[in-house]
């Protein structure tokens, strides 16, 4: 599509000289007049992320992402009084590739439509505001996947140009290439999360500078871009490393060094809103966490690899409403007083959520059911906004893999299919991508490729996905050519018996030993490689990959399996000979049953299914198998005992597993551990479509 299907006059416009430096946030308004009751419409793009005020109130946060080289605009309906209006947006242009956005020089571009006319637009009517004074641009990356941090510098009337003109800056057109394309997606649920508890307040104690500096988002380079340590006029890492004393008896003003803890109840994503009066100049941090450890909220530097921290330098006065720019995903919210003496609360949390339907609980009456259902609900809607996140705080990439499992819980959901359309068509639009071989997928997308890597099982992933997303009803046919050309990529890896060998890139099993075994002929992925050719030949009848995915499959059995079980792994001796390795790993064990490598009902592995069902749920297996992980062998496993027809058994393991994470945090965790990884991950959610399968089986 061309602009001219969303804008009429609108020019992408920016900041004089300023859209491409790094991490710049800017302002514009729009003064209107509305005479009476009409249609008002506005069409939206900008990068790198914007807000929306209308008449000082909030209305919109965007924009949704799309694949390189084009741009998702916003169709938002506007409200206006009668009489004058003001339009107010603001604009991060960050100039830095992320996990999360597109690495496009910053601009804005809007149009207000009037009965569907053309009346006011960037390049006339947009006066633009420079915001260099007020969000340092010089920061520390909030993660390796992510941009940066916030660090804010405030008086109390920082909020007076959502209402008021204020000084203008010159601002030029843009220029980019990028064509427009509709959201596709339902526009956020901005709902006020104001489920919000007060534990205690406490004293802080400086424990000196950080030791812990070799994160990957310190490395700033030529590739992970940013601003070093050294560059940045504010330390937050330094300055958050302190100790936090045992909460107690609340306190309404902090003074220096104290801090007031916060509880939402559950993992929540979204905007923070606060309220802060400031008795003198002062330094207030924002410190928040998916968990509390021994009581006591996560320094800055959190377990999961987030700078989780936002800085506000106030002047006195009192600031009714600060509202962090992007979003964050947390349980506990420590502010900190740093200097100064400040009356601080909590206010809410603008969540930045998808609007699903809520499902039923099917089962009332079994323990955990519906907390795990609700965790599940929130787990999703926290990871859909405009794809199928993997997380909603650390990476909010769009991963492929966890989008099969994702896929699962969203036509349960949404009541259609349209997110996971969008979710494949993003790899489609874009088909060659930067710093990737022709027929390689990134790992995920839309976002940048920081690192130059993939994980080629995605690949694989996404042709399974798309085969199941056409048993749903989507339409596969022209998917068909990049199919070919990830299929044409394999094949340069094949080996003499067929199976695929020394894969480049990050190769992945799962998150468990299994990873450690994918050198040389990994079977684990060579039975992927056979679900793969097998999808591909049943979406499109291309018979070369029916006689491949067979020859995988004798492959495969003859030298993996040894009666019992199938081995992980064969490397090359000196002599050049392949030699079957004797690990073995229970997801090996499932995905041989799960890809339909063989069959469940073959009378040859009764013995090994007996054993996947009865024994492979536990942490310790016989025979020196490794343990299955939740990312992603559990998932699956819950997947294959629906498919054994294991119903009950399926339930009371749903129950052990993740009761506890729905009642600790409302959503469903990374790892079965709460000590590293997200606490919010998206594959889990799949567990709604096992239990509603388990209902339609076993009723009640």
């Amino acid at each position: 599509m061309n602009s001219n299907t969303f804008f009429k006059n609108a020019k992408p416009v920016f900041l004089k000289g300023k859209s491409l430096e790094t991490n710049f946030q800017a302002g514009f308004q729009c003064f209107f007049t509305a005479e009476k009751t009409s249609d008002f419409v506005l069409n939206i793009t900008a990068s790198t992320l914007y807000r929306v005020y209308l008449n000082g109130e909030f209305i919109h946060y965007g924009p949704a992402r799309a694949p390189h080289g084009h741009m998702r605009v916003d169709r938002i309906g506007l409200e206006p009084g009668i009489g004058e209006n003001i339009l107010c947006v603001e604009v991060a242009g960050y100039n830095c590739p992320s996990f999360y956005t597109m690495n496009n020089p910053s601009f804005l571009q809007a149009e207000i439509f009037i009965d569907g006319v053309s009346a006011f637009y960037t390049g006339r009517d947009f006066k633009g505001i420079d915001f260099a004074c007020r969000r340092e641009k010089r920061v520390l990356r909030y993660s390796y996947q992510r941009a940066f941090t916030e660090v804010w510098r405030l008086n109390d009337n920082f909020r007076l140009w959502l209402y008021k003109p204020a000084a203008h800056s010159a601002i030029e057109e843009t220029e980019i290439k990028l064509k427009f394309m509709e959201r596709g997606f339902s526009l956020p649920d901005f709902s006020l999360y104001r489920d919000i508890n007060s534990i205690g307040s406490g004293s802080v104690r400086h424990i000196g500078k950080c030791k812990n500096t070799d994160k990957r988002f310190l490395n700033i380079n030529s590739e992970i871009k940013g601003f070093k340590t050294e560059e940045c006029p504010d330390n937050v890492l330094d300055d958050m490393n302190i100790e936090y004393g045992k909460p107690g008896v609340l306190k309404r003003t902090l003074c220096k060094n104290e801090y007031t803890l916060y509880s939402l109840g559950r993992n929540t994503t979204g905007f923070i809103c606060s309220e802060i009066t400031a008795a003198e100049d002062s330094v207030v941090y924002m410190v928040f966490s998916e968990q509390l450890t021994d009581g006591k909220i996560e320094c800055g530097l959190n377990k999961d690899d987030s700078l989780n921290i936002i800085k506000y330098d106030l002047k006195k006065g009192r600031y009714d409403l600060l509202e962090s720019f992007e979003c964050y995903t947390f349980r506990f919210l420590a502010i900190v007083c740093l200097e100064g003496k400040v009356s601080p609360r909590l206010l809410s949390v603008r969540e930045y959520a998808y609007p699903i339907s809520g499902i039923e609980n099917p089962f009332p009456e079994t323990k955990g059911i519906g907390a795990i259902i609700e965790a599940a609900s929130q787990t999703f809607r926290q990871n859909t906004i405009d794809t199928f996140m993997d997380c909603p705080g650390r990476e909010r990439g769009g991963y492929l893999c966890d989008g099969y499992f994702t896929a699962l819980a969203s036509k349960h959901l949404t009541g259609s299919l349209q997110c996971e359309k969008l979710f494949l068509e993003n790899f489609l639009i874009t088909s060659d991508f930067p710093d990737l071989p022709v027929g390689m997928l990134p790992m995920c997308y839309p976002g940048e490729n920081i690192g130059k890597t993939a994980i080629p099982e995605w690949a694989m992933w996404f042709i399974v996905q798309l085969e199941a997303y056409g048993e749903r009803g989507g339409e596969t046919a022209k998917f068909k050519e990049l199919v070919i050309k990830i299929l044409d990529f394999f094949a340069e890896y094949e080996n003499s018996d067929g199976l695929l060998e020394n894969l480049p890139y990050w190769n992945f099993v799962e998150w468990s030993d299994a990873n450690n075994y994918t050198e040389g002929v990994n079977y684990p992925i060579n039975m992927l490689y056979y679900k793969t050719l097998t999808a591909a030949y049943k979406m499109f009848g291309l018979k070369e990959f029916l006689t491949k995915s067979e020859n995988v499959k004798s492959a495969v059995i003859s030298q993996s399996y040894d009666g019992a079980y199938f081995h992980d792994h064969a490397l090359r001796n000196s002599g050049g000979f392949m030699v079957v390795q004797p690990e073995k790993s229970a997801i090996c064990q499932h995905e041989a049953f799960f890809f339909d490598l063989i069959d469940s009902a073959d009378p040859d592995y009764r013995d090994l299914k007996s054993k996947i069902i009865n024994e492979f749920n536990k942490t310790v297996l016989p025979d020196d198998i490794s343990p299955l992980a939740i990312f992603i062998g559990y998932n699956i496993r819950m997947l294959l005992l629906n498919k054994f027809g294991e119903f009950g058994r399926n339930l009371r393991e749903i129950q052990d597993l993740y009761t506890d994470m729905a009642e600790t945090t409302g959503t469903l965790w990374e790892h079965t551990a709460a000590e590293t990884g997200s606490l919010n991950h998206a594959l889990n959610s799949c567990v709604i479509d096992v239990i509603i399968e388990i209902k339609k089986n076993i009723g009640s």
